[in-house]
């Protein structure tokens, strides 16, 4: 499933949140938080399937494993209980999880017990993916590449103004989750980063 998000409120909000909070806030962090959101309303999303009992396991608690380029390659570091976490707090969580990646330095808990994997191709560069879930896990995520983008205002328009316009790419385990089921949950994903007043009504 594929799709593209305006984020350009979402950039406003970021840089409104950052001088509130006289720190920094990451688009990867905020997309992780809408994450978390989307499954509260969609469980299935954040489930684990074994092959051999082809039984199908609700995890709740929000354990986002986060796809990272590192000098070694691949690693996937968990950001923990996504569900309790502020921006705020999945942000620094995301720079300290970073900084052991490039270091070679992530241990085995960091590494352990993902429920669900984001990956943020853009960040290298990529504008469009084809994620692979990653077993027992029942679906995965891609963000690419933030580009500014011409875009009607609305569709009786001819005025145009402009965008910064993100891919995302959704793939999920058909023993687990129906496409329908799949494509609900990415448009509410995608509905909370482009409102993003409403992921943070929506917060706990």
């Amino acid at each position: 499933y594929g799709d593209e998000v305006d984020v350009t409120r979402l950039l406003e909000h970021k840089r409104y949140l950052e001088a509130s909070a006289s720190t920094r806030l990451s688009v990867l962090a905020l997309s992780v938080k809408a994450l978390s959101l989307a499954m509260l309303e969609y469980p299935a999303i954040n489930s684990s399937i074994c092959l051999e009992s082809m039984t199908l396991t609700l995890h709740p608690n929000h354990n986002v494993g986060i796809a990272m380029d590192t000098p070694r390659g691949l690693a996937v570091p968990v950001i923990r209980n996504c569900q309790d976490k502020s921006i705020v707090e999945i942000t620094q969580e995301i720079d300290r999880l970073k900084s052991l990646a490039q270091e070679g330095r992530l241990a085995k808990e960091d590494l352990d017990g993902s429920t669900i994997t984001l990956s943020n191709i853009g960040s290298i560069g990529g504008t469009y993916t084809s994620p692979i879930i990653s077993s027992p896990q029942v679906a995965i995520g891609a963000m690419g590449k933030i580009r500014r983008t011409p875009r009607f205002v609305d569709d009786s328009s001819l005025e145009v103004e402009e965008a910064h316009i993100m891919t995302m790419t959704w793939a999920g385990d058909h023993r687990a989750l129906d496409g329908a089921t799949l494509a609900r949950f990415a448009e509410r994903w995608k509905q909370y980063l482009e409102t993003p007043t409403q992921m943070l009504l929506s917060m706990r």
